[in-house]
């Protein structure tokens, strides 16, 4: 029970924590990816990764707690949410469109 109540809260803080990260990222994309690639385009590509933030975090977290802990099904089930929606097809499919356009016009 205690093990739980500690992912439970672990997973709510690093998805609130992620979330405000993604979102910061998503908002000011143009200018991160001037400041720190010297790019506008950079900036773009940014903005499309920032929605994968989260889902990202949410699997590193549930990976580090399942190397802790071995025992809690939770985890199993958040890992596999994890890739199975930082894998999805659908999303990957317009990522590479957009890449391909962007790369054709350059």
């Amino acid at each position: 029970e205690e093990i739980r109540k500690t992912v439970a809260g672990l997973l709510k803080k690093g998805g609130g924590y992620s979330l405000a990260v993604a979102l910061v990222i998503f908002i000011f994309s143009d200018k991160l990816g001037i400041a720190v690639y010297s790019s506008p385009e950079a900036g773009h590509f940014l903005r499309l990764l920032a929605p994968l933030i989260p889902i990202m975090y949410t699997d590193m977290l549930c990976d580090g707690c399942h190397s802790e802990t071995k025992t809690l099904p939770v985890i199993a089930m958040c890992d596999s949410f994890g890739r199975t929606v930082y894998l999805s097809t659908g999303y990957n499919t317009s990522l590479a469109s957009q890449l391909r356009a962007v790369i054709a016009g350059i």
